[in-house]
């Protein structure tokens, strides 16, 4: 079986799916802003740091849905909002790892 990264139906998918779901996705995030400070800080991150930072960068590059992929995944992961989410959750599980070390030592 080939790597799904080499499958064009993949890309196809994607490319279709980033076009069709850009406009509508934005026009749900606009009305969800409204309300940012009531949304969970990672539901929020996910939106609009993680599925919304793909779609608007990924449907404002050209060149071959492999390369606006992964000029999206890279808006994704430089997002302030995913930046403050993995670091908490980086933190959170040092914390865990440390609590469950407590008493071994």
């Amino acid at each position: 079986m080939e790597h799904w990264t080499d499958d064009p139906r993949f890309w196809d998918r994607l490319d279709k799916f980033a076009k069709d779901a850009g406009l509508d996705f934005k026009r749900l995030a606009d009305v969800l802003f409204e309300y940012n400070d009531q949304l969970d800080p990672h539901i929020a991150a996910m939106l609009f740091g993680g599925v919304g930072s793909f779609l608007k960068t990924y449907n404002l590059q050209d060149g071959t849905p492999r390369e606006k992929f992964g000029q999206a995944m890279r808006a994704v992961h430089d997002n302030p909002r995913m930046q403050r989410l993995f670091s908490g959750m980086t933190i959170e599980a040092i914390d865990s790892k440390v609590e469950n070390m407590q008493g071994e030592f």
